[in-house]
């Protein structure tokens, strides 16, 4: 009994153990297609995994990226802010400059309104000033030339301020061209008219036309140029000395040679070096006393600043003096 029973397990063993062989050979393709699937999967879950480092990596470096962007938007906001408040500043100033402008154009217009006003002024004291310069201020002399004389001379004021504004010179030889360039004017051709008619009516030679016109010259007061024009030498055109009623010797000398060259009488300036002194030298017949020659020529001494000289006649003061001759032509 006990040997069929433990037959019988045998072969329910074996019968067992048959069927799970023959199960497990049924399942062994399963199995091995789900292990090649899991495989599979782990492949991809190893491909994901990577991945999912690589967009790790990036989403690192993205977020990199935006902080230094959030960085530089910050820094942009606070450039913002600065530009707004110098904006804001720029505008407070361009609103004073504009009000500081209307100001300034008001005063402008202001300035401009009286710089019309004072156009106007100028423009009727110019109108008033040529009036005045065109007067003819006549002057009296009074002289005594075998016998007594007296003449009127009207000089335009324009001429004598436009004598008086000019460059003095410092060299004698200058004074040659003071004297020609005189000649023309207005009020020393009135006084050769005036001497010329004289000299026709009298029936003056040269020697006393000459002598004439000195003894009108030498009527003049002489006067020391530092009195009169605060200057230590101030060389006189003729009209001004004729204006002034006076100067010094080479302002009298040109005033002779002036008057004397424009009546066609042959003149010389005379510079005496020991004195500094100026004179005249005259070119007429007739006559005695001391001369100069030049160009073969004889030229009479004619001294100009004090009364009671005839040509010829020479100051002893002046006689060693060496003389430089200066033609007036």
């Amino acid at each position: 009994m006990k040997k069929m029973v433990l037959i019988i397990v045998v072969a329910l063993l074996a019968g067992g153990g048959l069927g799970y062989l023959i199960s497990y050979l049924n399942y062994t393709p399963v199995l091995e297609t789900h292990v090649a699937k899991i495989n599979s999967q782990y492949n991809e879950i190893s491909q994901l995994v990577q991945l999912n480092c690589g967009l790790e990596q990036a989403i690192n470096q993205k977020e990199s990226l935006i902080q230094n962007q959030e960085s530089e938007i910050s820094g942009l906001e606070a450039k913002s802010t600065n530009l707004r408040t110098q904006f804001s500043s720029l505008e407070e100033q361009y609103t004073s400059l504009e009000s500081d402008f209307s100001k300034a154009q008001e005063e402008i217009d202001d300035y401009q309104q009286q710089l019309n006003e004072k156009s106007k002024s100028i423009i009727s004291l110019g109108n008033r000033l040529k009036e005045v310069l065109s007067i003819d201020v006549p002057q009296h002399y009074e002289w005594n030339y075998n016998g007594s004389w007296e003449l009127s001379i009207p000089i335009t004021l324009s001429s004598y301020v436009n004598y008086s504004e000019k460059t003095r010179p410092r060299d004698v030889a200058d004074f040659v061209d003071m004297a020609t360039e005189s000649e023309s004017d207005p009020c020393i051709q009135f006084l050769v008219n005036e001497f010329r008619e004289i000299a026709d009516t009298k029936r003056y030679t040269d020697r006393q036309l000459a002598n004439f016109v000195a003894s009108f010259v030498q009527s003049l007061p002489y006067t020391v140029d530092y009195d009169t024009k605060s200057r230590d030498e101030y060389p006189r055109y003729p009209v001004e000395t004729l204006f002034d009623r006076g100067g010094d010797c080479e302002d009298t000398s040109i005033l002779v040679a002036t008057l004397l060259d424009s009546l066609g009488i042959n003149v010389i300036l005379l510079h005496l070096d020991g004195e500094q002194h100026i004179a005249v030298g005259v070119d007429v017949p007739n006559t005695y006393g001391t001369y100069y020659e030049y160009l073969d020529t004889k030229y009479w001494f004619l001294e100009t600043t004090a009364e009671g000289f005839s040509i010829g006649d020479y100051p002893k003061e002046l006689e060693d003096d060496v003389a430089y001759i200066y033609p007036v032509w």
